[in-house]
């Protein structure tokens, strides 16, 4: 904790700051290759059309509740982690097309024209 008040905050008021994008993305995108993954473990055939189905289900689920989404907008977002499981043929391409991702909230994708 960075001070008392936060403490006070969170563990007293029980105040839970809601997630933002970044994080909003990373959980869909970590669900669906973990899924995706199981799915190929127990010997199944993925296509890449049915890895963006699995992240776009996950993006749902998260996006459900309450969402600090700051000057991203969810579409984009959702666009980006779709695009990214679409390369996930091979799990190596999908994460190193994840670029510099940087800045609290902030999602820039780079080098992969992810954007």
């Amino acid at each position: 904790m960075r001070c008392p008040r936060q403490y006070e905050f969170r563990y007293i008021q029980g105040l839970v700051r809601p997630p933002g994008a970044a994080l909003v993305l990373g959980r869909a995108f970590h669900k669906a290759m973990a899924d995706l993954a199981m799915e190929r473990a127990d010997g199944a055939e993925m296509e890449q059309d049915q890895a963006a189905d699995l992240f776009v289900d996950a993006f749902d689920a998260e996006a459900e509740g309450e969402v600090d989404w700051g000057e991203e907008k969810p579409g984009q977002i959702k666009d980006i982690g779709t695009k990214m499981a679409n390369r996930s043929g091979d799990l190596g391409s999908a994460f190193a097309s994840l670029g510099h991702c940087g800045g609290r909230g902030k999602i820039r994708c780079t080098d992969t024209g992810l954007r």
